[in-house]
Formats: C-alpha cells, sequence, structure tokens
C-alpha cells in the first residue's frame, strides 16, 4: 500500500489523505473502526485520479458525503474511504443543483435564504443539528 500512498502524494495535498483514520469521527451516530485511508477529494479530476490509482492497485474503496447515514463495522474498513467535499449551491430556474459534500444545514439555510420553501426540516438531520443556525 506504500506505493498507492506515494501514488497520491504526488498529486493531493498530504493533509488530505490520512492513514489508519477512526471512521467515528465522520459518521453521525459516532461509531466505527478504522479505515485504512481517508481521503478528502475536492473535485471530480481528483476523483477520478484516486479511483484510477485504487483499480491500479486493487485496494477496495467506499464513497461518502457527510457520514449522516453511515455505519460502520467496529473492525474498520480494509480499503480507502472517500470523503466527497463538493461544496457548491446553485440556484437554476426552479432547480437546486447541491454537490455531494453540501451539509443539509448549510443548504437548509440557503433555501431559506432565497425565499424557497420545504427546506425547514433538514435542519434537523441527523437529530444532533436541531436547528442549524
Amino acid at each position: 500500500m506504500n506505493n498507492f500512498y506515494n501514488q497520491l502524494i504526488q498529486k493531493l495535498d498530504k493533509k488530505d489523505i490520512i492513514i489508519n483514520e477512526q471512521m467515528k469521527k465522520h459518521t453521525s451516530m459516532r461509531i466505527g473502526g478504522i479505515a485504512d485511508y481517508f481521503i478528502y477529494v475536492r473535485n471530480i479530476k481528483e476523483l477520478v485520479f484516486i479511483i484510477d490509482r485504487l483499480k491500479e492497485n486493487r485496494i477496495n474503496y467506499y464513497i461518502i458525503g457527510n457520514g449522516t447515514n453511515l455505519l460502520v463495522k467496529d473492525n474498520g474498513f480494509r480499503g480507502a474511504i472517500i470523503k466527497l467535499m463538493f461544496n457548491e449551491i446553485k440556484f437554476k430556474d426552479d432547480r437546486i443543483i447541491a454537490g455531494a459534500g453540501v451539509s443539509l444545514c448549510t443548504l437548509a439555510r440557503k433555501a431559506i435564504d432565497k425565499g424557497i420553501k420545504g427546506f425547514e426540516n433538514l435542519g434537523g438531520i441527523p437529530r444532533k443539528y436541531r436547528w442549524c443556525s
């Protein structure tokens, strides 16, 4: 797996690659063992590069958002967890386009600011965020 890490640090910031990361830090339920690799991804180009390297090195991977609907076993995950950090929100006509890393609180707040109704309850998912300010 050192080869994989060396490939990653050629293109990514070292702070975005964590070895042996506790998954309980990244789930709303605060449970989960260690993942071999935890990688923050900020754009599609990085995501494609990482997945290509994972496949090349035959390393299992799993892609997550904010971990609000995620349970990880206590014995962890053998492979790489990719955390999407796509935080852009766009409003186009009658649509909202939100990146995979946008928190529900942020989405609800921005929708309310734009006068869009129906997002008010998202501020309470997961329950610990009730109500996001």
